[in-house]
């Protein structure tokens, strides 16, 4: 059976699935450096979990900005959404092409899964929510920085705090004894509390429309964390990678 390998290139990170038909055969997340100008490059001593040459098909989505290109060394380019691939969803932006490509697959995945339609958190470099309804319709409901986004925010607009967070803040600390704790806890707070009010205004809006939000997933790198601390959703690490299959007919 051919292997296909599907590509998520994020702003911080290369995502990559293994699969066999519908079956995962492996994953792997390679980091990388949002101001390295050779952003997408495999990251040096690291290699795919298989032989380049054993894989037949690579399908990939890039974040808004970045090369349709993955780096790695002896694998074929791959087709790339917005290039040789276009998820067949309306998008109620003024301006459809505003919308990310990875919200879109993302989207298409959720809406052939749930026949009427859900929310997607997703929660990496950026925090955002997205829904689709039934009829494919694909709505944003806002953008908000990041866990790692917003601890990385205060070199740059309040260099006094700037702390290593070699560790982020997963919840509120137990203590609140030193500026780092308390800058922990803002971060924390800031991160849970942007999810939360954008869930709020993301239903309260299709409320309005007469909309059913339907399910709710998440993913993203931190998205096990929301799940924990919103006390609802589905974890789902998956969906776009289940999305690209789907739109380059290979999925079921």
């Amino acid at each position: 059976m051919p292997t296909i390998l599907t590509l998520d290139l994020g702003n911080t990170s290369l995502k990559g699935v293994l699969w066999e038909g519908a079956e995962v055969i492996g994953t792997f997340r390679w980091i990388h450096s949002s101001g390295d100008p050779s952003l997408g490059k495999v990251p040096r001593g690291k290699g795919l979990p298989c032989r380049p040459d054993a894989i037949s098909r690579v399908l990939g989505v890039a974040s808004r900005g970045l090369p349709r290109e993955h780096g790695i060394p002896g694998l074929q380019a791959g087709e790339w959404v917005g290039a040789d691939l276009r998820p067949p969803l309306a998008v109620d932006y003024c301006n459809p092409e505003e919308m990310g490509w990875d919200r879109r697959v993302a989207a298409l995945a959720l809406s052939h899964e749930e026949k009427e339609g859900g929310l997607i958190l997703d929660a990496g470099t950026c925090l955002t929510l997205t829904h689709v309804d039934p009829r494919g319709t694909c709505r944003g409901f806002g953008i908000a920085p990041g866990l790692a986004a917003l601890a990385g925010s205060f070199p740059a607009f309040a260099p006094d705090l700037d702390r290593d967070f070699a560790e982020l803040p997963r919840k509120f600390p137990s203590a609140m004894r030193s500026t780092r704790q308390n800058l922990e806890a803002g971060i924390w707070a800031a991160f849970l509390g942007a999810a939360e009010k954008l869930l709020a205004f993301g239903r309260g809006r299709l409320a309005e429309m007469g909309i059913p939000p339907g399910i709710l997933r998440v993913t993203g790198s931190d998205g096990s964390l929301l799940v924990e601390a919103l006390g609802e959703g589905l974890l789902d690490q998956l969906l776009v990678h289940r999305g690209l299959l789907l739109l380059a007919g290979e999925g079921s």
